[in-house]
């Protein structure tokens, strides 16, 4: 493919805006097996270090550092609604309500903040191409 006098390489996959894009036949994906592994490697590493602390602080702790690397990808990526941080913290059981002890907290869920930043990438990824 040329375009004017520049040869334009075709390649199977691109990183825009930190995504990996794959290109298989004619289909799109996002390769965001990266973005899975950085946040439980960091979601682990603060539960394996921070067991004596409250679990507040735990949390904390697990917002700061861990849903940033889950949300970078949140325009590209739909995660399953699993409120996987807030149970495991304060070892919920799986029948017990996850919506209402994260209202209870005051926080926000991590359905609404991965909405957010999925608005945010593509406001920013419409920039970008601008």
């Amino acid at each position: 493919m040329r375009l004017d006098s520049n040869v334009i390489n075709w390649v199977e996959s691109v990183k825009f805006l930190g995504v990996l894009l794959v290109v298989g036949g004619r289909k799109l994906s996002f390769e965001i097996q990266v973005f899975r592994r950085s946040f439980y490697a960091a979601f682990n590493n603060i539960r394996s270090h921070a067991k004596s602390l409250e679990e507040l602080m735990q949390l904390s702790l697990c917002e700061s550092y861990c849903l940033p690397l889950l949300a970078f990808a949140a325009g590209a990526v739909s995660y399953n609604k699993r409120q996987v941080v807030y149970g495991t913290v304060f070892n919920l059981n799986r029948w017990e309500s996850v919506k209402g002890f994260i209202n209870g907290l005051g926080k926000l869920s991590l359905e609404y903040i991965l909405k957010v930043h999925k608005v945010k990438f593509f406001l920013f990824s419409s920039l970008a191409w601008c």
